[in-house]
C-alpha cells in the first residue's frame, strides 16, 4: 500500500493504513487525536505516512514534531522514507529563523522535528509559541512534562488552534486531560488480530535469567571509593557516577577523568579522584565482564544465530566490543554516534547474517528485534519506562520464536543501585527514578 499522496510506494499494515486515512479526512488545523498502540506496532510509521499525506494534500502546511531527543535523527529518517524532508529543530538553528522571522523573512513551510526537553527553556518556548503550527505531532506524549504541558495547552487556545497528535504506548487516559476532547485511535485490537492472521505467538513470559558473579576484593573497595565520593559530589553528580560505575570500569574511568578536568584547583577532590583512577586503571579483573564473556561464549554453542547485548553508555559499548572480539564472533554495533543510514544498514546485515550486536537503548529505537533469541542486559536502565521500552523492541509485535534474556548481578552487593535496577527490572511497576520528585530521598536511597 502507498500513503495514496504520490509518495515513494511504502508497504502499511491495514491499521497504518486505516490511520492514515482517518487523518486525511479529520485532521487539521483544530483537531486533536491520540493514538494508542504496543510498542513495536509501527506507530512511527504510521504517523511519518500519514503528516507526509497531510501535506502533500495541502490539509497542513507547518508541522511541528515533538520527540525525545535521541528520537529526531531517527524521525527524519523515517519521514524521508515517506517521501518528506524534515528541519530538525535546535539551539542554533532556532536562533537562525529567528533572525529572519524578524527581519521581515517569514518562516518557512514544512514539517519541523524538535527535542521535548528544549521546552524547558522559556526563551525557546516563547519563540516557537510565536510560530504559525497549524499541525502539532508529539511522539512518546506521556513523557510529556508540566512545561511542555503548558506550552500545548496555549497553543490549542489560541483562536485558530493547530490540530494535535499524540502518540503513546500507554492507555492512562487521565494523563491527557489537559489536552482537551481527543479522538481515540487504539490500535491493540487490530494489532492482535493481525497478530493471530500471521500465526505470530506474541504471548510470552518474560523470564529474566540473572547470571551471578562475585567482585574480588580489589573491586569491592573501588566500589566502596565510588560510593564515598558520590556522597561528596551530591545527588546530581553522585548518581552520574553511581550509574556509570554500575555500567563499566571504562564508563567509571570515563567519568573519573570528566570530574578531574573540572576539578581545577581544588586539591582535595582531585586527589580523591586520582586516586580511584589509579584503582580503576589497575585492575587485574572485571568480574563482571568475565561473567558476561562466559555467558556468550556458551549463548555461541546453542546455535543461536541472533544475540544482542544492551548497554547504556558509549564507553561501555566500546568497552565491551573489545572485549568479545577474541571470542570469534560476528560482533556488530549500534550506537548514537553513527547516522541513522549507518544503522540501518549495521542492523540488516546483522538480520541476515546473525551475529552479536551490542547496542546502547538510545540507537537501537526504531528497530524491531522479533527476530532475536538472546538478550543480555550489561547494564540497567533507572527508570521502568526505559527498561520497559528496551524489552518491547525484542518483546514486542511481531514475535514468533522464543526469547531467552539475561541480566548480571553481583553477589557481595558492591553497589547497593545495582540491586535497585535488577528489581526494576524484575519488577518493571515496582518503581524508579522517574517516580521520585525528591532527589535528596533518592539519592540516600541508591547508595543504600
Amino acid at each position: 500500500m502507498t500513503a495514496g499522496d504520490g509518495s515513494p510506494p511504502t508497504n502499511y499494515t491495514s491499521y497504518q493504513q486505516a490511520l492514515i486515512e482517518q487523518l486525511l479526512e479529520e485532521a487539521g488545523p483544530g483537531s486533536a487525536h491520540r493514538l494508542v498502540a504496543p510498542v513495536g506496532a509501527g506507530k512511527s510509521s504510521g504517523i511519518a505516512g500519514a503528516v507526509t499525506a497531510l501535506v502533500k494534500k495541502g490539509r497542513v502546511s507547518r508541522v511541528l514534531l515533538l520527540s525525545p531527543a535521541a528520537l529526531m535523527e531517527q524521525w527524519a529518517y523515517v519521514l524521508s522514507e515517506c517521501g518528506q524532508d524534515a528541519i530538525m529543530l535546535n539551539g542554533f538553528s532556532i536562533r537562525a529563523m529567528r533572525n529572519q522571522f524578524v527581519h521581515g523573512m517569514g518562516f518557512p513551510e514544512g514539517v519541523f522535528t524538535m527535542s521535548i526537553d528544549l521546552m524547558m527553556r522559556e526563551d525557546v518556548r516563547e519563540w516557537v509559541f510565536l510560530l504559525p503550527w497549524d499541525y502539532v505531532v508529539i511522539d512518546e506524549a506521556h513523557r510529556v512534562t508540566n512545561q511542555s504541558r503548558e506550552f500545548v495547552r496555549a497553543l490549542l487556545e489560541r483562536p485558530s488552534p493547530p490540530g494535535l497528535l499524540l502518540s503513546t504506548a500507554e492507555d492512562d487516559v487521565d494523563t491527557y486531560k489537559w489536552a482537551k476532547e481527543i479522538v481515540e485511535i487504539d490500535w491493540r485490537v487490530a494489532v492482535r488480530k493481525l497478530i493471530e492472521e500471521q500465526g505470530y505467538g506474541l504471548k510470552y513470559e518474560d523470564k529474566l535469567v540473572t547470571c551471578n558473579y562475585r567482585r574480588t576484593p580489589e573491586e569491592v573497595d573501588l566500589a566502596h571509593g565510588v560510593t564515598a565520593l558520590a556522597r561528596q559530589l551530591g545527588p546530581l553528580d553522585g548518581m552520574k557516577l553511581l550509574q556509570q560505575a554500575a555500567s563499566s570500569a571504562l564508563s567509571l574511568e570515563e567519568f573519573l577523568n570528566s570530574q578531574v578536568a573540572a576539578a581545577g584547583l581544588d586539591t582535595r577532590n582531585l586527589q580523591v579522584l586520582e586516586s580511584l583512577l589509579e584503582s580503576v586503571e589497575g585492575l587485574s579483573v572485571d568480574s563482571k565482564l568475565d561473567r558476561m564473556r562466559a555467558l556468550v561464549g556458551e549463548l555461541s554453542q546453542t546455535g543461536i544465530r541472533h544475540s544482542v547485548l544492551f548497554c547504556e553508555y558509549q564507553a561501555t559499548l566500546d568497552y565491551l566490543r573489545s572485549a568479545v572480539q577474541d571470542l570469534e564472533l560476528a560482533d556488530l554495533a549500534i550506537h548514537s554516534g553513527m547516522t541513522v543510514e549507518a544503522r540501518e544498514h549495521t542492523f540488516s546485515q546483522f538480520q541476515e547474517d546473525g551475529g552479536f550486536l551490542i547496542a546502547t537503548s538510545a540507537a537501537s529505537q526504531f528497530l524491531s528485534m522479533s527476530f532475536v533469541e538472546a538478550v543480555i542486559h550489561y547494564d540497567l536502565p533507572l527508570s521502568s519506562r526505559a527498561f520497559s521500552e528496551r524489552v518491547g523492541l525484542y518483546l514486542g509485535f511481531g514475535r514468533s520464536i522464543a526469547c531467552n534474556t539475561y541480566c548480571l548481578e553481583d553477589e557481595t552487593g558492591a553497589l547497593p543501585i545495582e540491586a535497585i535496577q535488577l528489581q526494576i527490572a524484575r519488577v518493571p511497576d515496582s518503581g524508579s527514578i522517574e517516580m521520585d520528585v525528591d532527589l535528596d530521598a533518592l539519592f540516600k536511597r541508591y547508595l543504600g
